[in-house]
């Protein structure tokens, strides 16, 4: 054991010794042994001397109270990116930044080119592209079975577009790695773009856009960026019914061919790994995979903004009677299940989760929040809830479980 870790050990030693007088103290509270200010004084004096004890720091030099204690500046030299910078044989950039804290192993290959590219009559096809990508399959793999496999492998796979790149992020424990890339590139070289799936997806956006008048703040944002940008700008355009429709299989696959290549890729790993081995198996995982042409740069805006007064109509109806209003919402939550396929023997998992998130509001969905209605129970799921209408509370954690 070299100095480094006997001092982390022995530090890690006298804070939990310190925890425990604390934790005595506590269970001496709940016991009904009450203290008086007098004897709360004299534990938080014991506690201290047992501080100062265990880190050779004076009594007299440990602060009485907390806005007396005096933080050193805090500075921070961001490193240099050529010191993590490789290069692959095919000339693919890599980032590395090995640590052993943990046995986990993150890679995100980031693809130049998202929204950017979308084509005019198909507004949103990047980020559906990057969705089906994730949950349509990959070649002789149906997604059940890419979902059962990362599951039974504890790695997490996600593949989202922006409005300028594409991200695809792996994680994983480290003597899990090897499968998980095979199964991770899989998906990223031949992604299946399953049908069933495809139409689910599509009924997702769609019912997305019969909400997005629902909230103002909603409004507001897309309202702007069309005075800002201009309609036709790529930064302003909002799919319709009629667009998704019009997405197909194929459309997904020429989106594909255009942003998800070596060519228009940059690499990052980080976590538990040796540096030589790393990149003798991402050269190996990447032998064969036909590098594409660069994206292009997004086209900058040419509108001009148009000072004015501006309205948007809300096609929402206004109930004046309970009654009213649930016939309303029942007729919603059908309309919701006959367009996701859904009946009492349904066993289709992405089909029902997005059911929940859209019958119980997309308010988590325009946070960038996972919805606790699908999540809550689940390592996705954390805190964040709706307390009132229109009130959400960072904090507060949903208890009841979600579909998932």
């Amino acid at each position: 054991m070299n100095a480094r870790n006997r001092k982390r050990d022995a530090g890690a030693g006298r804070w939990r010794r310190v925890a425990a007088i604390i934790m005595a103290i506590g269970a001496a509270e709940q016991a009904g042994m009450h203290t008086t200010g007098c004897e709360g004084i004299a534990m938080a004096q014991t506690v201290a001397k047992a501080v100062a004890k265990d880190t050779g720091t004076p009594a007299a030099a440990i602060p009485r109270r907390p806005e007396e204690i005096a933080f050193a500046p805090l500075a921070f030299e961001p490193p240099a990116a050529a010191t993590f910078r490789r290069v692959l044989p095919d000339g693919t950039a890599v980032y590395l930044a090995p640590s052993r804290e943990c046995p986990l192993v993150n890679l995100t290959l980031t693809f130049k080119g998202g929204a950017s590219l979308d084509p005019a009559d198909v507004p949103g096809l990047a980020a559906l592209t990057a969705r089906m990508v994730r949950e349509g399959g990959a070649a002789g793999m149906p997604p059940a079975e890419v979902d059962e496999s990362l599951d039974f492998l504890a790695t997490e796979v996600g593949v989202s577009a922006n409005d300028a790149f594409t991200a695809a992020t792996m994680n994983c424990l480290k003597a899990n790695f090897d499968e998980s890339l095979r199964l991770f590139l899989a998906l990223l070289r031949t992604p299946a773009f399953d049908g069933k799936r495809l139409d689910t997806a599509k009924a997702r956006v769609v019912e997305s856009l019969k909400q997005r008048n629902d909230d103002a703040a909603s409004i507001l944002g897309r309202e702007w960026k069309r005075m800002v940008y201009g309609p036709g700008h790529f930064e302003a355009s909002e799919p319709t019914d009629r667009t998704v429709a019009a997405v197909t299989r194929e459309r997904l696959m020429e989106m594909h061919r255009r942003i998800l290549h070596p060519g228009n890729m940059i690499v990052s790993v980080s976590g538990d790994f040796d540096e030589k081995e790393m990149l003798g198996k991402l050269e190996k995982a990447f032998s064969g995979w036909e590098r594409g042409p660069q994206a292009a740069d997004p086209a900058p805006p040419t509108a001009l903004l148009e000072p004015g007064l501006y309205h948007v109509p809300k096609d929402i109806p206004v109930f004046h009677n309970w009654e009213d209003a649930a016939v309303h919402a029942l007729q919603q939550k059908q309309g919701h299940q006959s367009a996701l396929g859904l009946t009492k023997d349904s066993t289709d998992v992405p089909a029902m989760a997005a059911y929940a998130e859209l019958y119980n509001g997309l308010g988590y969905h325009f946070r960038g929040r996972p919805s606790p209605y699908v999540y809550s129970g689940t390592d996705r799921y954390s805190s964040g809830k709706y307390v009132a209408d229109g009130v959400y509370d960072a904090r507060t954690v949903d208890q009841q479980l979600g579909v998932l």
